[in-house]
């Protein structure tokens, strides 16, 4: 238990430690409250049964003379109504007390989810293209809000507990020794319930996190590879793992209820069953039940008001005990999140623009991906000329995306430096160079929302540049398609673009990359989808962007690089020929090599 609230507190910043101390301060104020509105009813049950103690006790005859009552009945009337005013009173405080639990456990749940959110967002690339989506998506939608519901559920055994050492103190100040037995007997119930439930709990909760991460993977994978799945008619295999994964989270959920529901179920059985015992005995050895009354009533009601709070503790300590393992999970996610972070500071952040007039350079940089030992880029070398044209060749494998995903920022150089005109970027946080790039990938990632959303990606409805979308759609070829569609475009294009062809998405892609009008624009095989016409439409647009803008291409389709100013191919990771789409077709055989295969693909 301690090194779980330890784990605990080791959520908590400055703000929560606060907000937490006056929660207790609150629970504690809340129990005494109520410790007070029902002792009153002691004394009141006793002056109604014998109106005379009015008089012979101090506190009541000083109120009474005080207010100058005149008769006994006024005087119960007020005292009546000051304890109901009193319990009111208590009402109000619980429900700002649940209020602002509520608050500081979903206070809580947000802060970790946009914590891990913003981490995995600042992850480095070549880390989160290992990374499960699946697992990502668990843990900020899931795991995250079981920590919150642990919190919950410690403010609340906290509160009950608090509402229970009052009324069993009251209790004690009526009769010690019948409730001392009335305790030992409760605690003893408690214990014994807790503990036999204790491990299978425990159990159930390991079992339960497995199978939730399982479901929730095959359930992410049958939706994200729908087309693929149709495809090969493999729809009842994803059902089957799903639903066999499903089927054991809810024998498991069954199962929980039932052993997290014992301990109160025997509470309140145990309960009712002393409450019954101790009228018997109260009969038995004092026989009069007049002057027994106030006796019987407080007991009562003070039994009536612990067993929902004994209910909850147990309930509570189940859900503890059920989302433990979850805890230690998400601590060890932000403290491996932490480490990612400090070592994405370590990187110096570019207080100005980089400023781009000359030539970028890459001078001698090697590549590798983490966990391998195999150099994707070895020794590159590379001069790319301020508004002029670079295409990018090779076989597949040759290192071509893992190149233009350096020029991104994407991926941290292992050796070597990057240069842009006279300054060494090498050294800058990793997407330094982003504000000057647009990139057109091979696959265009596309949001459930409008074509206008997707072109101007990231950006709020009002800060949309009109001009700019208007010309960046003109450029990718977008018009006519547009022209068409009943709401232009405002036509919502469905989940990552379902309803277009795959051409108009990587027209799309294209025109998202033109929209912030880049120095720098990178085309990562990004005309593959389009049809001849469209290309050589597109191609004419470029021609015109060649001008203006420094393009580097890379392409299986050679004649998408033939008015490229320099080509460069790539083999095993390195720069192994040179020179002008002539000059290599003339000079280069595996150059000629690569032509000849692509144009009969083509």
């Amino acid at each position: 238990m301690f090194n779980l609230t330890k784990t605990l507190f080791s959520f908590l910043n400055t703000r929560d430690k606060r907000f937490l101390f006056a929660l207790f301060f609150m629970i504690t104020a809340t129990a005494i409250i109520e410790l007070l509105g029902i002792g009153s009813l002691f004394p009141y049950i006793k002056i109604l049964g014998d109106p005379e103690i009015i008089h012979k006790n101090n506190i009541l005859n000083s109120i009474y003379q005080g207010l100058h009552f005149s008769s006994h009945d006024r005087f119960f009337i007020f005292v009546g109504v000051a304890i109901f005013v009193m319990i009111l009173f208590k009402g109000v405080m619980s429900c700002v007390n649940n209020y602002y639990q509520s608050r500081f456990t979903c206070q809580i749940n947000n802060r970790l989810a946009g914590f891990c959110l913003k981490s995995y967002m600042r992850m480095p690339y070549g880390e989160a293209i290992n990374a499960n989506s699946a697992v990502l998506s668990k843990h900020l939608l899931l795991d995250v809000t079981s920590v919150s519901a642990v919190f919950s559920s410690i403010l609340t055994l906290l509160t009950d507990v608090a509402v229970a050492v009052a009324l069993t103190s009251l209790m004690v100040w009526v009769d010690p020794l019948l409730v001392f037995f009335v305790i030992v007997v409760l605690c003893l119930f408690l214990w014994l319930s807790l503990n036999v439930t204790k491990e299978k709990i425990k159990n159930l909760a390991k079992e339960n996190e497995e199978s939730n991460r399982h479901a929730y993977k095959t359930a992410s994978e049958a939706l994200l590879g729908i087309k693929d799945v149709k495809v090969y008619r493999v729809e009842n295999y994803f059902v089957r793992r799903y639903l066999k994964w499903q089927n054991r989270l809810s024998t498991q959920l069954v199962d929980f209820n039932l052993f997290s529901n014992l301990p109160a179920i025997s509470m309140n059985v145990i309960g009712f069953g002393i409450l019954l015992v101790i009228l018997l005995y109260l009969v038995v050895t004092r026989g009069n039940l007049i002057a027994l009354l106030p006796t019987i009533g407080l007991i009562a009601v003070c039994v009536q008001r612990l067993l929902p709070s004994a209910n909850r503790i147990s309930s509570s300590v189940a859900v503890v005990r059920r989302y433990k393992p979850v805890v230690y999970i998400v601590r060890k996610i932000i403290d491996d999140l932490l480490v990612i972070n400090a070592k994405v500071r370590t990187r110096v952040e570019k207080e100005s623009k980089i400023t781009f007039q000359h030539r970028l350079s890459l001078k001698d940089v090697y590549y590798r991906y983490p966990h391998s030992d195999r150099y994707v880029l070895s020794g590159v070398s590379l001069d790319i000329k301020k508004n002029t044209a670079l295409g990018i060749v090779g076989e597949s494998g040759a290192g071509k995306s893992t190149l233009v995903d350096v020029l991104l920022g994407l991926l941290p150089i292992e050796k070597g430096q990057i240069w842009c005109d006279e300054e060494d970027i090498t050294r800058y946080e990793n997407m330094a160079l982003a504000e000057l790039v647009g990139y057109v990938p091979q696959q265009t990632f596309l949001l459930d929302g409008s074509i206008k959303e997707n072109v101007a990606f990231g950006i709020e409805e009002y800060d949309i540049d009109l001009v700019a979308l208007n010309k960046a759609v003109r450029v990718a070829q977008l018009e006519a398609f547009i022209s068409e569609l009943p709401q232009g475009i405002e036509t919502h294009i469905g989940e990552n673009g379902v309803k277009l062809s795959g051409g108009q998405r990587q027209r799309i892609g294209i025109a998202r990359a033109l929209y912030k009008d880049p120095e720098i624009l990178i085309m990562d095989e990004a005309t593959n989808a389009l049809d001849s016409a469209t290309e050589r439409e597109f191609n004419e647009s470029l021609s015109h962007l060649m001008r203006e803008k420094t393009i580097i291409i890379v392409a299986h389709r050679l004649s998408s690089v033939k008015n490229c100013e320099i080509l460069i191919q790539l083999e095993r990771g390195k720069i192994v020929s040179q020179g002008t789409y002539d000059e290599l077709a003339r000079h280069s055989d595996k150059f000629r090599h690569i032509y000849n295969v692509s144009e009969e693909a083509w």
